[in-house]
């Protein structure tokens, strides 16, 4: 899908179950056009019964210097390699977050978390957490110390 359909923000928590207590930082990804629109998009790019974990995420900085503030985000099926979308968004809470992510160990498995929102005007569509960034230069070079990569991923 093309980068002007969508954007993307970090948000470094969210609210879990309104008891003012915070769970894991927030990957909100929208879309301007109608529910029926993105669906019908989604269902070329995504198999049917294909698992949330067979979804990959990465960031790549638009210029080789991280202190670029526009970067590309994307999702893509671990299985196949295909895109399922690609946009642009703002790269500077990006520190920020992963440390919350990082810092997230003590309300998940022992593992930093993040959540990832997908959304169409005024509507979830998917929602569903994740362990896995990978963050790129501009130049395509893996940022390893700036991703999030589980221990059991080689690469």
């Amino acid at each position: 899908m093309q980068h002007h359909q969508f954007h993307f923000t970090f948000t470094n928590t969210e609210q879990t179950d309104g008891s003012g207590e915070t769970d894991q930082p927030l990957l909100r990804i929208e879309c301007a056009e109608s529910r029926e629109n993105i669906s019908t998009k989604f269902a070329t790019r995504v198999r049917e019964g294909m698992d949330t974990a067979d979804i990959e995420i990465s960031l790549r900085y638009l210029r080789p210097s991280t202190e670029t503030e526009t970067g590309v985000l994307a999702l893509t099926n671990s299985i196949t390699g295909e895109y399922i979308l690609e946009c642009e968004g703002d790269t500077k809470p990006l520190p920020e977050f992963l440390q919350t992510a990082r810092e997230s160990v003590n309300h998940t498995d022992g593992r930093p978390q993040y959540t990832v929102e997908i959304r169409a005007p005024d509507e979830v569509m998917a929602r569903f957490k994740t362990d896995l960034l990978r963050v790129y230069d501009g130049t395509g070079t893996l940022m390893r110390q700036d991703s999030l990569i589980p221990s059991d991923i080689e690469l």
